[in-house]
């Protein structure tokens, strides 16, 4: 019994060749571990028979979600001669940012993983706000994840004090992905040079937010810096 390759991912079609070259009729059974199950591909049937002498039967089975997990092929064959192959399913792209929100001064990490078989491109789009000046000189806002590569770090600063999104987008074959940061004017510093030297309304100090911990003055905590109504 053979099999293709040895990792698949959505879009990829496994495709496992088999032979019977016993005198009696065996049973195959397709199991699966991790985040599968059946229904995670198409094609020829999870379970079924190989008849007395078949000779490289070709089953097939398309990978349709984005999943991780084991597909698992085994051939009963009795008396303890139970034949199996596995292939890995993997997803094809994994990227995450070490933040949600960032402002200035902050670094941008993304962390990316390319598991498929081909290079495949990423870009950094910045909208609302947001533009490649405002980032560190050098900055690479578009390139290549290498195919089967392990995990790359990205780092973006940001050297201007904006408000706008920050994604990155991986498109392959299959499946596109991406990861959104929201970038926010500098976290708000009340202190009490700024409350005396500001034209500010007590209902202006209460409607400006802290991004950093995302809450809002409350009347008491602007007492408190010196600023009474």
């Amino acid at each position: 019994m053979t099999r293709s390759n040895a990792v698949s991912y959505i879009g990829d079609t496994i495709i496992i060749s088999a032979s019977n070259n016993t005198r009696e009729d065996v049973s195959y059974i397709v199991s699966f571990t991790g985040g599968m199950d059946e229904y995670d591909v198409n094609g020829s049937s999870i379970t079924g028979t190989l008849t007395k002498e078949d000779v490289n039967i070709e089953l097939s089975y398309t990978v349709i979600n984005n999943i991780s997990g084991e597909f698992i092929f085994t051939i009963s064959g009795g008396a303890g001669s139970d034949l199996s192959h596995s292939v890995t399913v993997k997803e094809p792209f994994i990227v995450s940012s070490d933040k949600n929100f960032s402002y200035m001064n902050d670094t941008i990490v993304i962390t990316a993983i390319n598991n498929t078989r081909f290079d495949t491109s990423y870009n950094v789009k910045r909208s609302n706000g947001v533009n490649e000046s405002d980032f560190e000189y050098g900055t690479e806002f578009s390139g290549n994840l290498i195919a089967n590569r392990p995990e790359i770090e990205l780092s973006y600063k940001i050297i201007n004090n904006v408000s706008g999104d920050f994604i990155f987008s991986i498109s392959g074959n299959y499946i596109d992905i991406s990861v959104n940061v929201d970038i926010l004017f500098q976290p708000v510093e009340l202190d009490r040079m700024l409350i005396e030297d500001s034209n500010y309304s007590l209902d202006d100090l209460l409607l400006m937010t802290n991004p950093v911990i995302g809450t809002i003055f409350t009347e008491g905590e602007i007492n408190n810096l010196g600023y009474y109504a």
